[in-house]
């Protein structure tokens, strides 16, 4: 049996000293968590357009860029793991932030002194402008490991701020500030870009996050735990065999790794498309902004008005399967119009209502309720397969999918049938779709003969690791775009 959390004590607004077990009252930590995840969620959709642009810049390089990011995480999760086991959280959280601000300033620092990145008739970046390029290629990479370590710290953090049962109560409205906070920057992005270089806008990111580090810091004065109160990941070979062994875990991980797949496939049409259509850098990440920021939008009303009501009404299978039914609608239409022969710059508007739509609905729909699965399992179970989910699942599944859709690429430019025409590489996404729709089913049909299994610390646990947000998600690099 869990050990229960001690009795909360009664506290009001007008309360000035720390609760008996040491911590300040609920008012100032709620302040601090709402401000904490604006600010940590605005500095990452300050990054998030100018990610998707420099992959945009020469989308024959994404299977490079998901690849170096999954042999970056196999690194860094073991270290990370290792400071986690044996650091205060309040340490934790505002020592990785300062590196993580220190590698943003870094890159701002050295990028102007590069030159810029420019292509040549043949759209091939300039071999004049290749340290540029390849500096830009390195901060793509420290981008798709920045989301993952922000956010999941902060969640970690909080997790220790807040008792189980204030955990439950209040993580919904505080993963709404950090919705707002992406709302903000999203669309401060969708200006900023047009008006500043690529270096002076990592300028804004790191002052949010220091704002964060620094609250962290100086706000904060109550207890801290060293280490975490979660049962201790055993490695991604022993999760590989806890997933293997349970049917739920291999049907999620299945359900994941078609996300991916599907995911490349549609990142790898959208940078084609902006790549054509597009040919200022300042406003392409305008572009991606304002697609956060309608995303944003959609998701957060779709949670506050849809999402628990859709689970109830149609099941965890069909949810589910609500997104590849959206994924499989927007690779139809957009290879139709490919095929049909028309150009990039007309498939612009239903490039963008497309992503809103996948993306939104991934957010909204699929990440709630893949979390809520995760209930259905032991709690021994679920962070036993951890580091394999992380790792492997997460990055790897990007990695692999998007090889694959590189390497299908090649073959279709020179196999496909001409009346297909750009529209080749959506077409060949369909089968994945199916696929996906299968797999979401299946996990419809498992959940009819288990039941939950929350418990006070599942609970507050599970509301850190999804923030009941979906805007915030720190999975993958695809399942981030997805």
């Amino acid at each position: 049996m869990p050990e229960q959390d001690p009795p909360i004590a009664p506290e009001t607004p007008e309360t000035l000293g720390s609760t008996p077990d040491g911590r300040r009252p609920l008012k100032a930590r709620l302040i601090l968590a709402f401000a904490l995840h604006f600010l940590v969620l605005g500095s990452w959709y300050c990054l998030r357009p100018l990610r998707e642009e420099i992959a945009t810049f020469d989308p024959d390089v994404i299977a490079k860029l998901w690849t170096r990011g999954f042999l970056v995480m196999l690194v860094l999760s073991p270290m990370f793991a290792f400071a986690a086991r044996h650091l205060k959280r309040k340490a934790l959280c505002a020592g990785t932030y300062f590196v993580l601000i220190s590698a943003l300033i870094g890159f701002a620092v050295l990028l102007p002194n590069l030159g810029s990145a420019e292509v040549g008739p043949d759209g091939q970046p300039l071999a004049a402008s290749r340290a540029r390029v390849l500096a830009e290629q390195a901060l793509y990479v420290f981008m798709s490991m920045y989301t993952l370590f922000a956010v999941s710290v902060m969640w970690s953090y909080l997790a220790d701020v807040f008792r189980s049962e204030e955990a439950s109560r209040w993580f919904g409205p505080i993963a709404a500030a950090g919705t707002l906070g992406g709302l903000a920057a999203s669309k401060a992005m969708e200006f900023l870009p047009l008006h500043f270089e690529l270096n002076q806008l990592l300028w804004l990111p790191a002052g949010l996050l220091t704002a964060a580090a620094l609250g962290i810091l100086f706000v904060d004065h109550g207890p801290s735990t060293v280490g975490d109160d979660r049962p201790p990941g055993k490695g991604v070979l022993a999760g590989i065999g806890v997933v293997f062994r349970s049917k739920t875990l291999l049907a999620i991980v299945l359900y994941m790794v078609l996300a991916s797949v599907a995911g490349a496939f549609r990142y790898q049409i959208q940078s084609t498309i902006l790549n054509e259509a597009i040919t200022d850098r300042g406003e392409r990440t305008s572009f991606y902004a304002g697609i956060n920021t309608w995303t944003n939008g959609y998701a957060l009303l779709s949670q506050l008005f849809l999402s628990a009501w859709l689970m109830k009404r149609i099941g965890v299978g069909f949810t589910l399967a609500a997104l590849p039914i959206v994924a499989g609608l927007v690779f139809a239409t957009l290879g139709g119009l490919q095929a049909a022969g028309l150009e990039s710059e007309a498939l612009l508007p239903v490039l963008f209502v497309a992503t809103v739509a996948w993306r939104g609905t991934s957010y909204s729909l699929s990440k709630p309720t893949k979390e809520f699965l995760f209930t259905l399992v032991s709690r021994e179970q679920k962070f036993a397969s951890k580091n394999f989910i992380d790792t492997v699942v997460y990055r790897g599944g990007d990695s692999a999918g998007a090889n694959a859709v590189d390497a299908g690429k090649g073959w279709l430019e020179v196999h496909r049938p001409t009346w297909l025409a750009g529209g080749a590489l959506a077409f060949a996404g369909i089968p994945v779709i199916a696929l996906w729709i299968v797999a979401a089913l299946m996990l419809g049909r498992l959940v009819k003969h288990r039941r939950p299994r929350p418990s006070s610390r599942d609970r507050g646990d599970s509301s850190a690791r999804s923030g009941l947000s979906g805007t915030d998600d720190p999975e993958s690099d695809e399942q981030h775009t997805a």
